[in-house]
């Protein structure tokens, strides 16, 4: 009898499937009445036998929950490691709180907590989600990546309920759980409340995830949520601000120019040009929200308007800027060359080109040439 299976064994390797498939079948039939004595082939010496015989292991369903259970405790690494993949195909509650109970020792090695949390992600018991959620305050990142994997792949109700359950996180806590509601796209509407929380986060990157969220959603009511973080105190949120904004497109143009009336932050005034000058307006609206900016005393709000007035076209707003050559800030005067080589050729323009093309700084008198010949040549 075991040379026959020790020849199935053998079987397990060959390059022919099925001649392998056939030494399963022999396999699973033998051992039939004890499919426990199968466990020790996998600490087979060669890797395609142990995966093989883990097939096999599947093929005989909850019949081996008390071994599984049992071999929790193995000391054989290999057995160990096979018994949690096969743990991922059950739903067992016995086999649930065992996995909590060796997770949840101290002396569990981390290599070992790491496939349990796995294998814990499969179970379907409400314990195991409060469990996992725990684990996003674990002192180890592994521990806590493998638990949000683990509950982005439990997605539903009841795991959505117990991730928004989590009352007044900490920073750490916080990240993993907009990373794993992140993944929650069914139920975004149910998220919504979460992440404008999150906006106010001190934690950079719980901030990100929270915008990348607006972006993929769109969702009204949260413009004054979005506007507010135009003057954080990080240049990255500023920036990734203004460009999801620039998504929403015409819808936030009200918005905006409400800020530029009565704010006094020269961030948020600037990032307000920044965007109007991205998304769809018309030269009319634009030269008259610009208006109010480029006489700004901010060097970097009057040169973005510039370029912004540059761009709508409209000749008296372009003829009030002319008068920005002297302006005693370089990037204005280097602005205000490339705005004027966006509009017609005329002699006002023609002489304003011609007095940046003697300015001290070579950047505007490179500008200015490049606007000159551009419109000499239309």
């Amino acid at each position: 009898m075991k040379k026959l299976v020790d020849s199935c064994i053998d079987r397990l390797s060959h390059s022919d499937n099925r001649k392998k498939q056939k030494a399963r079948v022999d396999i699973q039939n033998r051992y039939s009445k004890e499919p426990e004595t199968l466990f020790s082939y996998l600490s087979h010496p060669d890797w395609k036998v142990r995966y093989e015989i883990f097939k096999v292991l599947l093929g005989f369903g909850k019949k081996l929950t008390p071994v599984l259970i049992n071999n929790l405790r193995s000391n054989n690494e290999d057995i160990f490691y096979w018994t949690c993949r096969l743990i991922s195909h059950y739903k067992s509650t016995k086999i649930s709180k065992e996995l909590i109970i060796l997770v949840e020792d101290e002396n569990t090695s981390l290599g070992r907590k790491k496939l349990l949390v796995e294998a814990l992600s499969h179970m379907r018991d409400d314990k195991s989600l409060g469990v996992l959620v725990g684990l996003f305050d674990s002192e180890y990142w592994v521990l806590r990546r493998q638990a949000s994997d683990g509950l982005i792949r439990r997605i539903g109700k009841k795991s959505l309920d117990v991730l928004l359950s989590v009352k007044k996180p900490s920073e750490h806590v916080e990240y993993w759980l907009a990373r794993t509601l992140m993944n929650f796209e069914k139920y975004h509407k149910n998220t919504e409340d979460f992440f404008v929380e999150c906006l106010k986060s001190k934690n950079e990157e719980v901030i990100k995830l929270s915008l990348s969220y607006f972006e993929e959603y769109k969702c009204k009511g949260v413009m004054k949520n979005l506007l507010s973080l135009l003057n954080h105190e990080l240049w990255s949120i500023k920036r990734m601000t203004a460009e999801i904004l620039c998504e929403y497109g015409k819808s936030v143009i009200p918005d905006l120019e409400e800020l530029i009336r009565t704010s006094t932050s020269n961030d948020e005034k600037y990032w307000v040009s920044r965007i109007l000058g991205e998304i769809p307006i018309s030269n009319h609206k634009l030269g008259e929200i610009m208006s109010l900016l480029v006489t700004d005393s901010s060097p970097y709000i009057r040169s973005s308007a510039i370029l912004n007035i540059g761009k709508c076209g409209i000749k008296t707003e372009i003829y009030k800027i002319i008068q920005y050559v002297d302006d005693p800030n370089v990037e204005v005067r280097k602005n205000l060359a490339i705005a004027l080589g966006e509009n017609l050729f005329d002699k006002k323009i023609k002489d304003a080109l011609m007095n940046l093309m003697d300015d001290p700084d070579e950047w505007v008198r490179h500008y200015a040439r490049l606007s000159y010949e551009r419109l000499k040549n239309q």
